[in-house]
């Protein structure tokens, strides 16, 4: 029941808002990811990693999604309070409504421009929930026998071929995707 009142209240509050400041009310409409983001699947990671014995081998596999459209940022359900610091620091505009992404396809150059940044931000969150799960490799102490992978599934297109996000193409931006192996002493292969 009380969780009926909070939503009763966040929707009416929402709408005064909306005709104050439509583009706030927008997002925070939309504070709901339409999956799971990489905050929480690097959190169950590394809770894994927490409880590991350092005599058996493991395997953990993760496909994070927020790199998928919508392009979303940051975590929580103000994750797009979040996106605007994000891209500020990565030296695109603060002014970015953080749910441009979705809608349909971008129209013009500065809509182009925004999915452009906002997929970078995704990049950026996605990066930095990485480094978390491999500073944890580091702090239980197995680091040393550990072979790190990351891989792509896919990559995406901005207008590219006149495409969008990753149409099932066999452009070399879609299917020349990053494969990356690291083990302390495996020394660089290319």
């Amino acid at each position: 029941m009380l969780s009926r009142i909070r939503e009763a209240f966040f929707q009416a509050s929402n709408a005064l808002l909306a005709i104050f400041d439509p583009k706030t009310a927008l997002n925070r409409s939309q504070r709901f990811k339409p999956y799971v983001e990489a905050y929480e699947v690097a959190n169950k990671i590394i809770d894994k990693i927490s409880m590991k014995s350092s005599e058996k081998p493991f395997f953990i596999w993760a496909h994070f999604m927020d790199t998928h459209l919508p392009y979303t940022s940051g975590h929580g359900r103000k994750w797009y309070k979040e996106t605007r610091n994000i891209l500020d620091h990565l030296g695109h505009s603060r002014d970015i409504n953080p749910s441009a992404s979705r809608d349909a396809r971008p129209n013009n150059p500065e809509e182009w421009e925004a999915y452009k940044a906002l997929y970078d931000a995704s990049i950026y969150t996605v990066d930095s929930q990485i480094a978390r799960i491999l500073y944890q490799v580091e702090q239980v102490g197995v680091a040393d026998d550990t072979i790190i992978a990351v891989c792509s599934d896919h990559g995406e297109e901005f207008g590219e071929h006149d495409n969008f996000a990753h149409q099932f193409t066999f452009y070399e931006h879609n299917v020349r995707v990053p494969l990356l192996f690291y083990r302390p002493g495996l020394g660089r292969r290319v």
